[in-house]
């Protein structure tokens, strides 16, 4: 039987669909496994179940390798983020609204859990609310649903377009 030797680790298999892929009856330069490291997506079920554990990168807090407890990221060994959900929205409003994980708990509390600007909460939108903040100044305002976070944006937080919108609501019908 003939064999093979892989051009990545150098190892040597016999020539066959068991060590290396196929394609148009070729069988690849590399085995298997070096191939599989290459494109993780091919091995992600296998590396999952071999590694059931994962460490957050951020927090050093053990979780199951799960998307449960890590957002889904292409291009990595095991196709989950290198940080749990919770540090990863921790990093996140830090980093683009300079606010904690507290600041907005305080904030979501001044406002009983509920939109700033329509009033529906957050038990009935089934989410969280988005941070609001001014574009110009970066100053977080309050936060809102995403309706009302929206419609702020499409009127390009232009008060004199929304008081014409309002103007206009208020017309009647003839």
């Amino acid at each position: 039987m003939s064999t093979l030797v892989c051009d990545k680790c150098g190892n040597e298999f016999p020539a066959t669909g068991e060590y290396f892929y196929r394609r148009e009856g070729k069988l690849f330069s590399r085995c298997k496994t070096c191939y599989n490291t290459r494109h993780p997506a091919r091995c992600i079920p296998k590396f999952r179940a071999l590694n059931p554990v994962k460490r957050c990168g951020m927090c050093g807090k053990d979780f199951p390798r799960t998307e449960e407890y890590f957002s889904h990221k292409k291009h990595t060994q095991d196709g989950l983020d290198f940080y749990c959900k919770k540090c990863k929205e921790e990093r996140r409003l830090m980093r683009t609204y300079g606010i904690s994980v507290e600041d907005y708990n305080s904030i979501l509390e001044c406002q009983e859990f509920k939109c700033a600007i329509c009033g529906r909460s957050t038990e009935e939108l089934k989410r969280s609310l988005n941070v609001d903040h001014d574009h110009r100044t970066n100053r977080v305002r309050g936060l809102l649903c995403y309706d009302c976070n929206r419609a702020l944006g499409l009127f390009g937080e232009r008060k004199s377009v929304l008081m014409k919108a309002v103007k206009y609501l208020d017309k009647k019908v003839e």
